[in-house]
């Protein structure tokens, strides 16, 4: 895979032939489907989070890196993706008939209408997560190419916006009183930390996967700052899953 200049990748798997934008962050990938030769555009912040694990709930968030999430929609300087909310609403949201009301159900005022309280993200199966389930949580970021039309994503994105539609998609106000700290803590503390020596090692030695060992060495970096595992085959990547859970 790929990383470019001033991106961030943390407490992640990823596999095969991914590629992570400029000034892009990733946060916490762990699902098959999603992480599998995953795209992420410049300038976007995606990060997976567990909503509960005995359920077996994720959910993925995607917002531009310079979005404002408390600034009211309808303000100079309210954006989405680094789009500006009534450039979306009035355009390529409105063709694909996602209204106000898609994104703000109920009866939230306009002067509550924030990229916090919209309802864009879309919540899924660890285990089931599928073709489907990727395209329907990473189409948003493609709205802020420029030119971007409802043809050109349908045509890329249709079953996943179809999934989109019909899915219970959440906020990232849902998301902070609905989020599984101690799973997160574990993912993040006895799983990708305790593997990324072994992932470093692994490199020289593409067709094994190694143990970890304690006294690992990668290059002077401390193993409890190593926060991303890459992995060249489907083998590889499953092979460290399967430990992390």
């Amino acid at each position: 895979g790929h990383a470019d200049t001033g991106s961030v990748i943390e407490h992640s798997l990823l596999e095969e032939q991914w590629f992570v934008g400029s000034g892009a962050f990733v946060s916490g990938l762990r699902t098959e489907s999603l992480r599998r030769g995953i795209r992420i555009l410049s300038n976007v912040a995606v990060q997976e989070i567990v909503l509960d694990s005995e359920a077996d709930t994720h959910v993925l968030t995607i917002i531009g890196t310079g979005d404002d999430v408390k600034l009211r929609f309808d303000s100079p300087g309210a954006t989405f993706l680094g789009v500006p909310w009534l450039q979306l609403l009035e355009g390529v949201l409105r063709d694909l008939d996602i209204l106000p009301d898609t994104i703000w159900p109920g009866r939230v005022e306009p002067s509550g209408r924030t990229l916090w309280t919209a309802q864009l993200f879309p919540m899924f199966s660890f285990a089931r997560a599928s073709e489907s389930t990727r395209a329907g949580c990473l189409w948003l970021q493609h709205l802020q190419e420029p030119g971007v039309t409802r043809e050109s994503l349908l045509s890329r994105f249709g079953d996943g916006i179809s999934w989109w539609l019909r899915g219970w998609r959440v906020s990232l106000k849902d998301i902070l009183a609905m989020s599984d700290p101690s799973s997160e803590f574990r993912w993040r503390s006895d799983g990708i930390s305790k593997h990324g020596r072994s992932a470093a090692t692994r490199r020289s030695s593409p067709d094994t996967v190694p143990s970890a060992s304690p006294e690992a060495d990668l290059c002077g970096v401390s193993a409890w700052d190593v926060v991303c595992v890459t992995t060249r085959s489907s083998q590889h990547a499953r092979a460290y899953a399967d430990e992390l859970e």
